[in-house]
Protein backbone atom coordinates (compact mmCIF):
# COMPACT_ATOMS: atom_id res chain seq x y z
CA UNK A 1 0.00 0.00 0.00
CA UNK A 2 2.71 2.49 0.99
CA UNK A 3 4.77 1.75 -2.11
CA UNK A 4 1.75 2.04 -4.39
CA UNK A 5 0.90 5.39 -2.77
CA UNK A 6 4.32 6.70 -3.80
CA UNK A 7 6.14 6.49 -0.48
CA UNK A 8 9.52 4.99 0.31
CA UNK A 9 9.53 2.33 3.00
CA UNK A 10 12.58 2.15 5.26
CA UNK A 11 13.05 0.03 8.40
CA UNK A 12 15.00 1.82 11.09
CA UNK A 13 17.52 -0.24 13.06
CA UNK A 14 16.38 1.46 16.29
CA UNK A 15 13.90 4.12 17.38
CA UNK A 16 11.85 5.45 14.45
CA UNK A 17 11.91 9.08 15.69
CA UNK A 18 15.70 8.91 16.08
CA UNK A 19 16.12 7.66 12.49
CA UNK A 20 13.75 10.31 11.14
CA UNK A 21 15.49 13.04 13.13
CA UNK A 22 18.85 12.01 11.68
CA UNK A 23 17.38 11.99 8.16
CA UNK A 24 15.92 15.44 8.78
CA UNK A 25 19.15 16.78 10.27
CA UNK A 26 21.17 15.50 7.30
CA UNK A 27 18.75 17.04 4.81
CA UNK A 28 17.36 13.83 3.29
CA UNK A 29 13.81 14.65 4.35
CA UNK A 30 12.24 18.08 4.80
CA UNK A 31 10.15 17.39 7.90
CA UNK A 32 8.83 14.70 10.25
CA UNK A 33 5.09 14.07 10.53
CA UNK A 34 4.56 12.99 14.12
CA UNK A 35 2.87 13.74 17.44
CA UNK A 36 5.96 12.64 19.38
CA UNK A 37 8.01 15.63 20.55
CA UNK A 38 10.92 13.28 21.32
CA UNK A 39 12.01 13.90 17.75
CA UNK A 40 13.48 17.26 18.87
CA UNK A 41 15.48 15.42 21.54
CA UNK A 42 17.08 13.35 18.78
CA UNK A 43 17.95 16.46 16.76
CA UNK A 44 14.99 16.99 14.42
CA UNK A 45 14.83 20.39 12.73
CA UNK A 46 11.24 20.48 11.44
CA UNK A 47 8.19 18.69 12.86
CA UNK A 48 4.70 18.71 11.34
CA UNK A 49 2.08 17.85 13.90
CA UNK A 50 -0.12 15.00 12.69
CA UNK A 51 -3.38 16.83 11.84
CA UNK A 52 -6.92 15.74 12.59
CA UNK A 53 -8.55 16.27 9.20
CA UNK A 54 -12.11 16.78 10.49
CA UNK A 55 -11.04 19.32 13.10
CA UNK A 56 -8.01 20.99 11.53
CA UNK A 57 -9.13 20.99 7.89
CA UNK A 58 -6.25 22.56 5.92
CA UNK A 59 -4.55 24.03 8.98
CA UNK A 60 -1.14 22.46 9.55
CA UNK A 61 1.00 23.11 12.65
CA UNK A 62 4.71 23.24 11.85
CA UNK A 63 7.38 23.51 14.53
CA UNK A 64 10.95 24.30 13.57
CA UNK A 65 14.06 24.36 15.71
CA UNK A 66 14.92 27.73 14.17
CA UNK A 67 11.63 29.33 15.23
CA UNK A 68 11.90 27.83 18.73
CA UNK A 69 15.44 29.15 19.03
CA UNK A 70 14.32 32.64 17.94
CA UNK A 71 11.42 32.60 20.39
CA UNK A 72 13.79 31.90 23.28
CA UNK A 73 16.47 34.36 22.06
CA UNK A 74 18.85 31.64 20.92
CA UNK A 75 18.95 29.82 24.27
CA UNK A 76 17.48 26.57 22.89
CA UNK A 77 19.26 23.72 21.11
CA UNK A 78 19.23 19.92 21.04
CA UNK A 79 21.03 19.76 24.40
CA UNK A 80 18.14 21.75 25.91
CA UNK A 81 15.66 19.08 24.86
CA UNK A 82 17.88 16.33 26.26
CA UNK A 83 17.82 18.03 29.69
CA UNK A 84 14.03 18.42 29.43
CA UNK A 85 13.65 14.74 28.54
CA UNK A 86 15.61 13.67 31.62
CA UNK A 87 13.73 16.00 33.97
CA UNK A 88 10.19 15.65 32.62
CA UNK A 89 10.48 12.03 31.51
CA UNK A 90 10.02 10.38 28.16
CA UNK A 91 9.91 7.00 26.50
CA UNK A 92 12.87 5.71 28.54
CA UNK A 93 12.37 7.13 32.06
CA UNK A 94 9.67 8.70 34.28
CA UNK A 95 11.69 11.85 34.95
CA UNK A 96 12.50 13.75 38.14
CA UNK A 97 9.71 13.72 40.75
CA UNK A 98 8.39 17.22 41.39
CA UNK A 99 10.00 18.83 38.37
CA UNK A 100 7.31 20.71 36.46
CA UNK A 101 7.48 22.37 33.07
CA UNK A 102 8.38 25.82 34.39
CA UNK A 103 11.38 24.90 36.54
CA UNK A 104 12.54 22.24 34.06
CA UNK A 105 12.58 24.91 31.35
CA UNK A 106 14.62 27.22 33.59
CA UNK A 107 17.14 24.46 34.23
CA UNK A 108 17.33 23.44 30.56
CA UNK A 109 17.96 27.02 29.44
CA UNK A 110 20.97 27.38 31.72
CA UNK A 111 23.85 27.27 29.25
CA UNK A 112 26.43 25.86 31.69
CA UNK A 113 24.22 23.00 32.93
CA UNK A 114 23.19 21.77 29.51
CA UNK A 115 26.69 22.04 28.07
CA UNK A 116 28.14 20.05 30.98
CA UNK A 117 25.53 17.32 30.47
CA UNK A 118 26.44 17.19 26.78
CA UNK A 119 30.11 16.83 27.69
CA UNK A 120 29.23 13.88 29.94
CA UNK A 121 27.60 12.10 26.99
CA UNK A 122 30.65 12.65 24.78
CA UNK A 123 33.37 11.96 27.35
CA UNK A 124 35.38 8.79 27.89
CA UNK A 125 33.12 5.89 28.84
CA UNK A 126 35.18 5.06 31.95
CA UNK A 127 34.44 8.49 33.45
CA UNK A 128 30.85 9.02 32.33
CA UNK A 129 29.13 7.64 35.44
CA UNK A 130 31.23 9.75 37.80
CA UNK A 131 30.78 12.87 35.64
CA UNK A 132 27.02 12.33 35.57
CA UNK A 133 26.88 12.18 39.38
CA UNK A 134 28.91 15.38 39.52
CA UNK A 135 26.40 16.99 37.15
CA UNK A 136 23.55 15.96 39.45
CA UNK A 137 25.35 17.68 42.35
CA UNK A 138 25.56 20.88 40.31
CA UNK A 139 21.90 20.52 39.36
CA UNK A 140 20.94 20.29 43.03
CA UNK A 141 22.99 23.38 43.85
CA UNK A 142 21.40 25.27 40.93
CA UNK A 143 17.90 24.45 42.19
CA UNK A 144 18.73 25.58 45.75
CA UNK A 145 20.36 28.86 44.66
CA UNK A 146 17.43 29.81 42.40
CA UNK A 147 14.85 29.55 45.23
CA UNK A 148 12.77 32.72 45.20
CA UNK A 149 9.88 33.77 47.43
CA UNK A 150 6.94 31.38 47.60
CA UNK A 151 8.76 28.86 45.41
CA UNK A 152 11.46 28.29 48.05
CA UNK A 153 9.68 25.34 49.67
CA UNK A 154 8.94 23.77 46.30
CA UNK A 155 12.54 24.15 45.14
CA UNK A 156 13.82 22.77 48.44
CA UNK A 157 11.70 19.64 47.97
CA UNK A 158 12.97 19.28 44.42
CA UNK A 159 16.58 19.56 45.59
CA UNK A 160 15.87 16.84 48.15
CA UNK A 161 14.47 14.60 45.39
CA UNK A 162 17.64 15.13 43.33
CA UNK A 163 19.78 14.17 46.30
CA UNK A 164 17.77 11.09 47.37
CA UNK A 165 16.76 9.56 44.03
CA UNK A 166 18.93 9.95 40.96
CA UNK A 167 17.20 7.33 38.88
CA UNK A 168 16.06 10.11 36.54
CA UNK A 169 19.69 10.63 35.46
CA UNK A 170 20.63 7.17 34.23
CA UNK A 171 23.64 7.02 31.94
CA UNK A 172 21.92 4.47 29.68
CA UNK A 173 18.97 6.80 29.16
CA UNK A 174 21.22 9.78 28.45
CA UNK A 175 23.13 7.84 25.80
CA UNK A 176 19.90 6.63 24.19
CA UNK A 177 19.07 10.28 23.56
CA UNK A 178 22.53 11.50 22.57
CA UNK A 179 23.78 8.39 20.72
CA UNK A 180 20.66 6.62 19.41
CA UNK A 181 20.93 3.59 17.18
CA UNK A 182 20.45 4.85 13.62
CA UNK A 183 21.64 3.82 10.17
CA UNK A 184 24.79 5.90 10.78
CA UNK A 185 25.60 4.38 14.17
CA UNK A 186 28.76 2.21 14.23
CA UNK A 187 26.73 -0.59 15.82
CA UNK A 188 24.02 -0.51 13.15
CA UNK A 189 23.49 -4.03 11.76
CA UNK A 190 22.64 -2.75 8.29
CA UNK A 191 24.37 -0.77 5.61
CA UNK A 192 23.36 2.86 5.18
CA UNK A 193 20.52 2.92 2.61
CA UNK A 194 20.94 5.11 -0.49
CA UNK A 195 18.96 8.01 0.98
CA UNK A 196 20.52 10.45 -1.46
CA UNK A 197 18.71 8.69 -4.31
CA UNK A 198 15.30 9.27 -2.74
CA UNK A 199 13.20 11.41 -5.04
CA UNK A 200 9.46 12.24 -4.97
CA UNK A 201 7.55 9.37 -6.57
CA UNK A 202 4.21 9.39 -8.31
CA UNK A 203 1.46 7.22 -6.86
CA UNK A 204 0.75 4.04 -8.79
CA UNK A 205 -3.01 4.38 -9.34
CA UNK A 206 -3.53 0.90 -10.87
CA UNK A 207 -1.45 -0.57 -8.05
CA UNK A 208 -3.52 1.26 -5.43
CA UNK A 209 -6.73 -0.01 -7.02
CA UNK A 210 -5.42 -3.57 -6.96
CA UNK A 211 -4.36 -3.38 -3.30
CA UNK A 212 -7.68 -1.84 -2.21
CA UNK A 213 -9.69 -4.44 -4.12
CA UNK A 214 -7.82 -7.27 -2.40
CA UNK A 215 -7.63 -5.74 1.08
CA UNK A 216 -10.82 -3.75 1.69
CA UNK A 217 -14.49 -4.67 1.59
CA UNK A 218 -15.36 -1.77 -0.64
CA UNK A 219 -17.74 -3.77 -2.79
CA UNK A 220 -17.68 -4.47 -6.52
CA UNK A 221 -16.02 -2.39 -9.22
CA UNK A 222 -18.63 0.38 -9.22
CA UNK A 223 -18.52 0.78 -5.45
CA UNK A 224 -14.74 0.85 -5.38
CA UNK A 225 -14.67 3.48 -8.14
CA UNK A 226 -16.92 5.66 -5.97
CA UNK A 227 -14.52 5.29 -3.06
CA UNK A 228 -11.64 6.36 -5.28
CA UNK A 229 -13.71 9.30 -6.53
CA UNK A 230 -14.28 10.61 -3.00
CA UNK A 231 -11.05 9.60 -1.23
CA UNK A 232 -8.19 8.80 -3.59
CA UNK A 233 -8.59 10.98 -6.66
CA UNK A 234 -8.58 14.34 -4.82
CA UNK A 235 -5.36 13.28 -3.10
CA UNK A 236 -3.89 12.16 -6.44
CA UNK A 237 -4.66 15.56 -7.98
CA UNK A 238 -3.08 17.52 -5.10
CA UNK A 239 -0.08 15.15 -5.07
CA UNK A 240 0.48 15.84 -8.75
CA UNK A 241 0.24 19.58 -8.20
CA UNK A 242 2.92 19.34 -5.50
CA UNK A 243 5.34 17.24 -7.56
CA UNK A 244 8.50 18.80 -9.06
CA UNK A 245 7.84 19.48 -12.69
CA UNK A 246 9.10 21.01 -15.86
CA UNK A 247 7.13 24.17 -15.18
CA UNK A 248 7.69 25.87 -18.52
CA UNK A 249 6.71 22.82 -20.55
CA UNK A 250 3.64 22.03 -18.49
CA UNK A 251 2.38 25.61 -18.39
CA UNK A 252 2.78 25.79 -22.14
CA UNK A 253 0.98 22.48 -22.54
CA UNK A 254 -1.79 23.72 -20.27
CA UNK A 255 -2.25 27.00 -22.11
CA UNK A 256 -2.37 25.27 -25.49
CA UNK A 257 -4.27 22.06 -24.76
CA UNK A 258 -5.70 22.51 -21.23
CA UNK A 259 -4.09 19.17 -20.37
CA UNK A 260 -1.54 18.31 -17.72
CA UNK A 261 0.29 15.14 -18.72
CA UNK A 262 1.27 12.61 -16.09
CA UNK A 263 3.32 9.70 -17.33
CA UNK A 264 1.67 8.14 -20.35
CA UNK A 265 -1.83 9.50 -19.73
CA UNK A 266 -3.47 12.82 -18.94
CA UNK A 267 -4.20 12.50 -15.23
CA UNK A 268 -6.71 15.29 -15.38
CA UNK A 269 -7.81 18.09 -17.61
CA UNK A 270 -7.86 21.04 -15.25
CA UNK A 271 -10.84 22.70 -16.79
CA UNK A 272 -11.30 25.80 -14.67
CA UNK A 273 -11.61 27.26 -11.20
CA UNK A 274 -15.29 27.25 -10.33
CA UNK A 275 -15.35 28.56 -6.75
CA UNK A 276 -13.27 29.84 -3.85
CA UNK A 277 -13.77 29.60 -0.11
CA UNK A 278 -12.12 31.52 2.72
CA UNK A 279 -12.01 29.84 6.10
CA UNK A 280 -11.99 32.70 8.65
CA UNK A 281 -11.26 30.36 11.56
CA UNK A 282 -8.11 28.87 10.04
CA UNK A 283 -7.26 31.77 7.66
CA UNK A 284 -7.01 29.43 4.68
CA UNK A 285 -8.13 30.21 1.12
CA UNK A 286 -9.09 27.30 -1.11
CA UNK A 287 -10.04 27.06 -4.77
CA UNK A 288 -12.38 24.48 -6.22
CA UNK A 289 -11.14 23.25 -9.58
CA UNK A 290 -13.07 21.22 -12.10
CA UNK A 291 -11.28 18.34 -13.79
CA UNK A 292 -12.13 15.68 -16.35
CA UNK A 293 -12.13 12.20 -14.83
CA UNK A 294 -11.51 10.11 -17.95
CA UNK A 295 -7.81 9.51 -17.23
CA UNK A 296 -8.43 8.71 -13.57
CA UNK A 297 -11.23 6.28 -14.47
CA UNK A 298 -9.05 4.54 -17.04
CA UNK A 299 -6.08 4.08 -14.72
CA UNK A 300 -8.17 2.92 -11.76
CA UNK A 301 -10.08 0.43 -13.90
CA UNK A 302 -6.86 -1.02 -15.29
CA UNK A 303 -5.84 -2.17 -11.79
CA UNK A 304 -9.12 -3.91 -10.94
CA UNK A 305 -9.47 -7.64 -11.53
CA UNK A 306 -13.15 -8.11 -10.67
CA UNK A 307 -12.43 -10.03 -7.45
CA UNK A 308 -15.42 -8.59 -5.62
CA UNK A 309 -19.03 -9.25 -6.56
CA UNK A 310 -22.22 -7.74 -5.29
CA UNK A 311 -22.96 -4.09 -4.71
CA UNK A 312 -23.04 -2.40 -1.32
CA UNK A 313 -26.06 -0.43 -2.53
CA UNK A 314 -29.03 -2.66 -1.73
CA UNK A 315 -31.96 -2.22 -4.04
CA UNK A 316 -30.25 0.17 -6.45
CA UNK A 317 -27.08 0.25 -8.48
CA UNK A 318 -24.58 3.07 -7.89
CA UNK A 319 -24.88 6.03 -10.24
CA UNK A 320 -22.23 6.28 -12.98
CA UNK A 321 -19.21 8.51 -12.38
CA UNK A 322 -19.60 11.94 -13.92
CA UNK A 323 -17.25 13.18 -16.60
CA UNK A 324 -16.26 16.08 -14.34
CA UNK A 325 -15.16 16.16 -10.72
CA UNK A 326 -14.66 19.13 -8.46
CA UNK A 327 -11.69 19.14 -6.08
CA UNK A 328 -10.84 21.66 -3.37
CA UNK A 329 -7.18 22.71 -3.49
CA UNK A 330 -5.34 25.04 -1.06
CA UNK A 331 -4.79 28.36 -2.82
CA UNK A 332 -1.05 28.35 -2.07
CA UNK A 333 -0.61 25.13 -4.06
CA UNK A 334 -2.63 26.24 -7.06
CA UNK A 335 -0.99 29.68 -7.16
CA UNK A 336 2.42 28.05 -7.22
CA UNK A 337 1.49 25.69 -10.06
CA UNK A 338 -0.78 27.80 -12.25
CA UNK A 339 -0.56 31.48 -11.31
CA UNK A 340 -2.11 32.60 -14.60
CA UNK A 341 -5.16 30.39 -14.00
CA UNK A 342 -5.66 31.92 -10.55
CA UNK A 343 -5.12 35.45 -11.85
CA UNK A 344 -7.67 34.91 -14.60
CA UNK A 345 -10.24 33.62 -12.10
CA UNK A 346 -9.63 36.51 -9.69
CA UNK A 347 -9.89 39.09 -12.50
CA UNK A 348 -13.20 37.61 -13.62
CA UNK A 349 -14.49 37.53 -10.05
CA UNK A 350 -13.46 41.17 -9.55
CA UNK A 351 -15.21 42.12 -12.80
CA UNK A 352 -18.45 40.42 -11.70
CA UNK A 353 -18.26 42.05 -8.27
CA UNK A 354 -17.72 45.48 -9.84
CA UNK A 355 -20.64 44.97 -12.24
CA UNK A 356 -22.89 43.85 -9.37
CA UNK A 357 -21.99 46.94 -7.32
CA UNK A 358 -22.54 49.16 -10.36
CA UNK A 359 -26.02 47.72 -10.95
CA UNK A 360 -26.90 48.21 -7.29
CA UNK A 361 -25.76 51.87 -7.43
CA UNK A 362 -27.76 52.48 -10.63
CA UNK A 363 -30.90 50.97 -9.13
CA UNK A 364 -30.53 53.17 -6.06
CA UNK A 365 -30.11 56.30 -8.21
CA UNK A 366 -33.26 55.51 -10.25
CA UNK A 367 -35.42 55.04 -7.16
CA UNK A 368 -37.80 57.99 -6.66
CA UNK A 369 -40.27 57.87 -3.76
CA UNK A 370 -43.91 58.11 -4.81
CA UNK A 371 -44.72 60.26 -1.78
CA UNK A 372 -41.97 62.83 -1.16
CA UNK A 373 -43.14 63.32 2.43
CA UNK A 374 -44.95 60.88 4.70
CA UNK A 375 -48.67 61.61 5.13
CA UNK A 376 -49.86 61.98 8.70
CA UNK A 377 -53.44 60.91 8.06
CA UNK A 378 -54.60 61.11 11.67
CA UNK A 379 -53.32 64.67 12.13
CA UNK A 380 -55.11 65.85 8.98
CA UNK A 381 -58.38 64.26 10.11
CA UNK A 382 -58.14 66.09 13.45
CA UNK A 383 -57.62 69.41 11.63
CA UNK A 384 -60.65 68.77 9.42
CA UNK A 385 -62.88 68.05 12.43
CA UNK A 386 -61.61 71.12 14.30
CA UNK A 387 -62.42 73.45 11.37
CA UNK A 388 -65.83 71.92 10.83
CA UNK A 389 -65.04 70.49 7.45
CA UNK A 390 -65.86 67.03 8.81
CA UNK A 391 -68.38 66.20 11.51
CA UNK A 392 -67.07 64.89 14.83
CA UNK A 393 -67.10 61.10 15.04
CA UNK A 394 -69.77 59.41 17.14
CA UNK A 395 -68.62 57.95 20.37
Amino acid sequence: MMTAAGFYVHTAPGEAEAELAELNKRGYIDAILTDDSDAFVFGAQVIIRNPTVKEDNDTIEIYTMESIRCHFSGQIDQDTFVVLALLLGGDYSPGLTGSGVEISSSIAQDYKLRRELASVAHSDSAQQSQLLQSWCDKLEKFVVTTCLGSAQQLHGKLAENIRSDRSFAQLEVLLLYTHPLTSWHPASPQLTPPFASWMPKRPDLPGLASVCERSFSWGAREDLMKKFLNIVWPAIVINKLCMPRDTLRELQDYSENMVVEWGSFPFAHIWEIVASRWNPQHHVLRYQIEILTSGLIQQTNSGLQGLRTGSLHTGSSPSPIAAFQRVWVPASILKNCFPSLVQRYERERARKRKRKNSLATSAQALYVPVLPQPLNILARLDDAVATGVLPAPFG
